[in-house]
């Protein structure tokens, strides 16, 4: 029975995919014949507004906590502009959330793992809070 294997990299600014992309599908071939290589690009998300919902271009939905729903919820109502950290945690409160400003910080760390290829439009700044960026049309709200 086959046995399936996930692989994601985000790759730097400015590097050739399609050049990264042959290279890895040459050496998949050269090491076993069998290996099936399916490769997707993710470029852009889709935050469903009335479903609480994250989905990637390809439709598939990210995991996320209720926690971190009403996060992002928060953040694209305020797309490109900035949310204290207080903000935040009194819209947790409001959806019967208690934590604290550590506890926040901790569920957008996790958030941004999950995230994984598009960690880059959380965007936190000192003293000022964090935004959800989306300087180059990523991010679709329905």
């Amino acid at each position: 029975m086959p046995k399936n294997l996930s692989i994601s990299l985000s790759l730097p600014e400015g590097l050739d995919v399609n050049k990264t992309v042959d290279t890895i599908a040459s050496k998949i071939k050269n090491y076993d014949a069998g290996i099936q290589l399916k490769i997707q690009s993710l470029d852009s998300l889709i935050w469903d507004r009335s479903k609480g919902i994250l989905y990637d271009e390809a439709g598939n939905e990210l995991a996320l906590s209720e926690v971190e729903r009403i996060i992002i919820q928060n953040l694209a109502r305020k797309l490109n502009s900035f949310m204290s950290y207080e903000e935040l945690l009194s819209a947790l409160r409001y959806a019967n959330h208690e934590t604290t400003e550590t506890t926040l910080r901790v569920y957008i760390h996790r958030l941004r793992k999950k995230l994984g290829y598009y960690q880059e439009i959380i965007v936190t700044r000192r003293n000022v809070g964090i935004s959800l960026r989306d300087s180059d049309g990523r991010i679709s709200l329905r």
